[in-house]
């Protein structure tokens, strides 16, 4: 009897593989609307609304998580890691909840509709999330506060005079040092977050492009903090031709600050 309804109705579903697809490239929007448009082919219209309601939750929670991560943890995932995995999640849920029904569909010569038409959706989600994102960006920049703006300034100033007097008085045992050290990695860190958050301010031309030269600069210190916590860690590597590398490029750095500013060489 199941067949036969599935047979007379003759519509069209996507199958596992399509919401899939669908899923890993516009996030669990886009599942959310295609397990919508199967609830609506099974008659079941509020199931279907829920179904949409919760990809748009678990998107905006994924994006939330996302941006919770901290920037050099961020660095070190694999572009595809995330969306394997929320891929993946979404397959045991529609195995759970459609599994059954698709299945039937299919052993009854039903209709699907095609992965392509599938992946058109999931890029159409993408995009209207990628432009939700800036639209937000934009709409939420900060009018500027010079109070709050001097005490981000007197922080990153402060945090960088520590740091750097961090490594001017390393102590000769190696597990102090690496201590000192690894503190002043947390404080340039904290500086590139709090640049970050300047940036969000109604600043003018000169003043991002000095914030963005600081960032460069607070990466590369990062850069050069790990490298030589890892030459206290690691007894016996040399890791001279990689502070010499390191320091061509603050120069490179600093010559190219100097040139957007002055438009001299």
């Amino acid at each position: 009897m199941i067949k036969k309804h599935y047979m007379e109705e003759n519509k069209f579903f996507y199958s596992q593989r399509a919401i899939l697809i669908a899923t890993f490239f516009g996030s669990p929007l886009a599942a959310g609307i295609l397990v919508r448009k199967n609830y609506i082919n099974l008659g079941k219209d509020k199931e279907g609304l829920y179904a949409l309601l919760i990809g748009i939750i678990a998107t905006i929670l994924l994006f939330i998580g996302i941006f919770a991560i901290p920037e050099e943890i961020m660095d070190k995932i694999p572009d595809v890691a995330i969306p394997f995995i929320y891929t993946g999640i979404i397959y045991l849920i529609v195995e759970r909840i459609q599994g059954q029904e698709l299945r039937i569909h299919k052993e009854s010569k039903g209709n699907f509709y095609s992965a392509w038409k599938a992946a058109g959706i999931g890029v159409i989600s993408m995009i209207v999330l990628i432009a939700g994102l800036f639209s937000y960006l934009y709409t939420t920049e900060k009018e500027l506060d010079p109070e709050q703006f001097n005490e981000y300034v007197f922080t990153y100033e402060n945090n960088e005079y520590e740091a750097l007097d961090i490594l001017e008085n390393l102590v000769d045992d190696d597990v102090q040092a690496i201590e000192k050290l690894n503190k002043g990695l947390t404080l340039w860190r904290e500086n590139v977050q709090i640049i970050k958050e300047l940036n969000r301010y109604d600043l003018s031309s000169e003043d991002i492009a000095y914030h963005n030269y600081l960032i460069k600069y607070y990466k590369l210190q990062i850069e050069k903090y790990e490298i030589i916590i890892k030459s206290y860690s690691e007894d016996g590597n040399n890791y001279e031709a990689d502070l010499a590398k390191l320091f061509l490029e603050f120069e490179e750095l600093v010559v190219e600050y100097q040139t957007s500013t002055t438009g001299e060489y």
